[in-house]
């Protein structure tokens, strides 16, 4: 019986390049589905855990920061912790943002410094600024609490997509009362909204174009926000930290 001898010469990578060539396409496609769609609701929903029961009266409002102030996603947080410490006047507030330097000129400062501006009384306001991700800023804020009062409620506001990897961190650490406030941007989903009807004035496929022009942008970045927080839960997950 005679057996071929595969040699290197005899081997030919076409196979595997095609079989990566349709996995990319196959990935390539759900993301142009997404952009015109819209990402599922159901995951967004989800992220936001708006199955998450209100509470009433907390004792610390827990505003994470984003990336440095001033920057969209921080000042919006702050926007809404400010709102609701002012709702809530007996809560005291805790602001989370690492900072290079010293607290009261960085970027910890300086978004305490916008809660002050927006009504909240700086002796309401405590600081943390030592951790450098979500996990990290849970665990030093149950000590900033103290463990005769980490048991009462709290509440949380961040960025809507990253609301769920925030909560699972702050369970993870001991708290057990916590209510969530995402911080939603609505100037942009207004703008999208008036962009559309401006484009609806002209027929016949005005609106149609009106949405993709505007809502193909918004809706892939909303994938990229999905994207990166199902990533990061992933790896909270393997990590051990939620």
């Amino acid at each position: 019986m005679n057996e071929k001898v595969i040699t290197d010469t005899d081997y030919h990578p076409d196979g595997f390049f095609k079989r990566l060539f349709i996995i990319a396409g196959f990935f390539f496609m759900i993301q142009v589905g997404f952009a015109v769609f819209g990402v599922p609701h159901a995951v967004v929903n989800w992220l936001r855990c708006i199955e998450v029961k209100k509470v009433s009266n907390p004792s610390n409002i827990i505003i994470l920061g984003g990336s440095g102030i001033p920057s969209t996603t921080t000042l919006i947080r702050s926007y809404y912790g400010a709102e609701y410490a002012k709702k809530h006047p007996k809560s005291r507030c805790i602001v989370a943002l690492p900072v290079k330097g010293r607290p009261e000129s960085g970027s910890t400062g300086r978004m305490r410094n916008e809660l002050v501006l927006r009504g909240v009384a700086k002796n309401r306001i405590d600081m943390e600024y030592r951790g450098l991700n979500t996990h990290q800023q849970a665990e030093n804020i149950a000590k900033i609490v103290g463990p005769d009062k980490i048991k009462e409620p709290i509440i949380i506001v961040t960025s809507p997509y990253h609301m769920r990897r925030a909560y699972f961190c702050f369970k993870k650490v001991g708290f057990t009362d916590i209510g969530c406030l995402p911080a939603n941007s609505t100037g942009s989903e207004a703008d999208y909204e008036q962009a559309v009807i401006a484009w609806s004035g002209i027929p016949p496929i005005g609106s149609m174009i009106g949405n993709l022009r505007y809502g193909l942008w918004s809706n892939m970045t909303a994938q990229v926000w999905m994207s990166r927080e199902l990533l990061g839960l992933m790896i909270y997950k393997v990590r051990g930290w939620i």
